[in-house]
């Protein structure tokens, strides 16, 4: 597995048209690294592997074809990108455990352009999924469409997990979305949930989550006031990312 996934990852930076088959078929891999690192060599290669990969799309199946998708969707425009969206809307409808959170992660990864409000409300209604990878990607995916495309409805939900889901690394993923949300649509209205969950959530993992969610969007210009919690400068992590806050503020109040 090592080896093909090596290959794979090196093919990518082969920009030569007899890399594409063998790219292509490696989306059908046994190991999902291999899938995965296979899909993102096509996606750099897609001046080339995008006309190959459509004319081979219909005769993949299962995981292959989400991979497929994946790399069509860096198409911004055009046959190649509508093809991905209707598959990864309609895997995402039927699909179940694996197979969901992987057209999630899919979707999440579509570099620019609107998405049709249909995959959008498929990717909010995931986030009620019993199965907690699942619910975690969906949290995941709308912080990211939110970078390139404008989406209502998902931050409340995104918000709400934050506090109320019972699962940490639900929690953890819905903090990140919402931070990448918070950013990229310049809405501050949720700050205050990511200052909560930096100091008050139990789970270190999502207390993390918190307060590099809070370093980034400091050192993107977002203005909040904030407590950490007392004792986490002892956790190296939360330390490290309370250390470059520090100088991020410091360095905002000599400016002024």
């Amino acid at each position: 597995m090592l080896d093909i996934y090596r290959i794979a990852q090196t093919l990518g930076n082969i920009p030569l048209e007899a890399s594409v088959p063998i790219l292509v078929d490696a989306l059908s891999d046994e190991s999902f690294y291999v899938r995965n690192e296979a899909a993102w060599s096509l996606r750099k290669l897609l001046h080339i592997s995008c006309d190959q990969l459509l004319a081979r799309f219909d005769k993949l199946c299962g995981d292959a074809k989400i991979h497929g998708a994946l790399v069509l969707g860096g198409r911004v425009a055009g046959n190649a990108r509508t093809t991905a969206i209707r598959y990864l809307e309609t895997a995402l409808n039927r699909g179940q455990g694996e197979y969901s959170r992987n057209a999630l992660y899919a979707i999440g990864e579509f570099e620019a352009g609107a998405l049709p409000i249909s995959i959008i409300n498929a990717c909010i209604e995931a986030t009620e999924s019993v199965d907690s990878a699942v619910q975690a990607t969906a949290f995941w995916a709308p912080g990211r469409i939110s970078e390139y495309a404008s989406i209502q409805g998902a931050e409340t939900k995104m918000a709400l997990a934050c506090y109320e889901n019972t699962n940490a690394y639900v929690r953890t993923e819905a903090t990140y979305g919402l931070m990448r949300y918070i950013h990229a649509q310049r809405n501050n209205d949720f700050l205050a949930v990511l200052c909560q969950v930096a100091s008050g959530d139990l789970d270190f993992r999502t207390r993390y989550a918190g307060t590099q969610s809070l370093r980034l969007l400091a050192e993107r210009g977002h203005p909040f006031k904030w407590t950490p919690r007392e004792g986490d400068g002892l956790y190296f992590g939360i330390a490290y990312e309370l250390e470059l806050l520090d100088r991020i503020l410091y360095k905002e109040k000599c400016d002024a």
